[in-house]
Protein backbone atom coordinates (compact mmCIF):
# COMPACT_ATOMS: atom_id res chain seq x y z
CA UNK A 1 0.00 0.00 0.00
CA UNK A 2 3.18 2.58 0.92
CA UNK A 3 4.35 1.80 -2.41
CA UNK A 4 1.38 2.37 -4.44
CA UNK A 5 0.76 5.76 -2.44
CA UNK A 6 4.44 6.55 -3.46
CA UNK A 7 3.85 6.13 -7.18
CA UNK A 8 0.96 7.79 -7.05
CA UNK A 9 2.53 11.09 -5.36
CA UNK A 10 5.28 10.41 -8.05
CA UNK A 11 2.90 10.51 -10.85
CA UNK A 12 1.42 13.76 -9.12
CA UNK A 13 4.33 15.55 -9.43
CA UNK A 14 6.15 14.68 -12.35
CA UNK A 15 7.31 17.56 -13.94
CA UNK A 16 8.36 18.29 -17.73
CA UNK A 17 12.21 18.74 -16.75
CA UNK A 18 11.88 15.54 -14.98
CA UNK A 19 9.95 13.40 -17.34
CA UNK A 20 12.21 14.69 -20.30
CA UNK A 21 15.19 13.74 -17.54
CA UNK A 22 13.59 10.60 -17.25
CA UNK A 23 12.74 9.99 -21.09
CA UNK A 24 16.72 10.78 -22.00
CA UNK A 25 18.47 7.86 -19.68
CA UNK A 26 17.53 5.46 -22.59
CA UNK A 27 15.04 2.17 -22.38
CA UNK A 28 12.07 2.16 -19.96
CA UNK A 29 12.83 -1.11 -18.29
CA UNK A 30 16.11 0.77 -16.85
CA UNK A 31 13.36 2.87 -14.74
CA UNK A 32 12.12 2.07 -11.64
CA UNK A 33 8.25 0.75 -11.54
CA UNK A 34 7.01 4.45 -10.05
CA UNK A 35 9.53 6.41 -12.75
CA UNK A 36 7.82 4.43 -15.68
CA UNK A 37 4.25 4.56 -14.19
CA UNK A 38 4.66 8.43 -13.75
CA UNK A 39 6.24 9.12 -16.76
CA UNK A 40 3.42 7.20 -18.86
CA UNK A 41 0.79 8.80 -16.74
CA UNK A 42 2.80 12.15 -17.58
CA UNK A 43 3.05 11.46 -21.26
CA UNK A 44 -0.45 10.33 -21.41
CA UNK A 45 -1.58 14.29 -20.16
CA UNK A 46 1.41 16.32 -21.99
CA UNK A 47 1.05 16.93 -25.39
CA UNK A 48 4.67 18.43 -24.98
CA UNK A 49 6.15 15.17 -23.54
CA UNK A 50 4.78 12.96 -26.58
CA UNK A 51 6.23 15.45 -28.85
CA UNK A 52 9.63 15.19 -27.09
CA UNK A 53 9.41 11.37 -26.26
CA UNK A 54 9.01 10.62 -30.36
CA UNK A 55 12.06 12.81 -30.85
CA UNK A 56 14.15 10.86 -28.31
CA UNK A 57 12.96 7.86 -30.26
CA UNK A 58 13.59 8.84 -33.67
CA UNK A 59 16.93 10.11 -32.23
CA UNK A 60 17.78 6.92 -30.90
CA UNK A 61 17.13 5.28 -34.00
CA UNK A 62 18.82 7.54 -36.29
CA UNK A 63 21.93 6.99 -34.23
CA UNK A 64 21.34 3.07 -34.67
CA UNK A 65 21.25 3.57 -38.18
CA UNK A 66 24.32 5.70 -38.20
CA UNK A 67 25.74 2.72 -36.26
CA UNK A 68 24.64 0.02 -39.20
CA UNK A 69 25.35 2.02 -42.19
CA UNK A 70 27.49 0.26 -44.83
CA UNK A 71 25.37 0.64 -48.37
CA UNK A 72 27.92 2.82 -49.98
CA UNK A 73 24.94 4.10 -52.75
CA UNK A 74 23.10 5.88 -49.53
CA UNK A 75 24.88 9.60 -49.66
CA UNK A 76 24.35 8.86 -45.28
CA UNK A 77 27.08 6.63 -45.87
CA UNK A 78 29.80 8.65 -47.06
CA UNK A 79 29.72 10.39 -43.63
CA UNK A 80 32.14 8.40 -41.63
CA UNK A 81 32.24 8.42 -37.46
CA UNK A 82 34.78 7.19 -35.28
CA UNK A 83 33.45 4.99 -32.34
CA UNK A 84 34.55 7.90 -29.95
CA UNK A 85 32.68 10.45 -32.18
CA UNK A 86 29.73 8.10 -32.04
CA UNK A 87 29.85 7.81 -28.16
CA UNK A 88 30.28 11.51 -27.50
CA UNK A 89 26.98 12.06 -29.78
CA UNK A 90 25.13 9.15 -27.81
CA UNK A 91 25.78 10.66 -23.72
CA UNK A 92 25.40 14.32 -24.90
CA UNK A 93 21.82 13.24 -26.40
CA UNK A 94 21.27 11.71 -23.14
CA UNK A 95 22.08 14.48 -20.70
CA UNK A 96 18.96 16.52 -19.71
CA UNK A 97 19.98 19.62 -20.77
CA UNK A 98 21.20 18.18 -24.49
CA UNK A 99 20.28 21.29 -26.91
CA UNK A 100 20.62 21.70 -30.78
Amino acid sequence: MKRLLRAIWYVLQLRCDEAERLMHRGDETSLTWSERSGLRAHRALCRSCRSTQRQVRRLTELLREVDHTEDASDPAASVVMDAAAKERLRERLRRPDATA
